[in-house]
């Protein structure tokens, strides 16, 4: 069956991913606290895009940071998830997002508490790189 959709490579797939781990980098770099920007989730924040036919994030943008223990836990976790999709996809391998999920017992204070957590988080990175669960090797069973 033909994807009607542009499958992003590997190396474009993997640059997106760096781009999120450069701005936390980056941020440490200059003494301040890491961030990671994302589009703020709300209905106010939806357009409808006529030339592609779907619903998107609008411009507003919401920054997690680190200035409090469940936010940094919060960007360390998305650090761990970078590292295990880029994993995935240099051995050429997939998972499913419960077992990330289970994976992340082995990640000390990068442990989900509950599954959902963990596929919100995936969704999360799948927004700012504009990538698809199926780009980073993983499958949502």
């Amino acid at each position: 069956m033909m994807s009607t959709r542009n499958d992003k490579t590997s190396e474009s797939v993997v640059a997106s991913l760096h781009d999120v781990a450069e701005e936390m980098h980056n941020k440490m770099m200059k003494g301040v606290a890491p961030t990671m920007t994302l589009p703020v989730r709300t209905k106010m924040n939806i357009e409808f895009d006529k030339k592609l036919g779907v619903f998107k994030y609008g411009k507003k943008r919401s920054v997690r940071d680190a200035t409090s223990l469940r936010s940094a836990n919060q960007l360390l976790r998305a650090l761990h998830i970078i590292e295990f999709i880029e994993e995935m996809i240099d051995n050429q391998k997939s998972s499913t997002l419960r077992e990330m999920y289970y994976i992340s017992e082995a990640w000390g204070n990068g442990k989900f508490s509950t599954q959902n957590e963990s596929n919100n988080l995936a969704e999360d990175l799948e927004i700012v790189t504009r990538c698809m669960r199926e780009d980073f090797k993983l499958r949502p069973e």
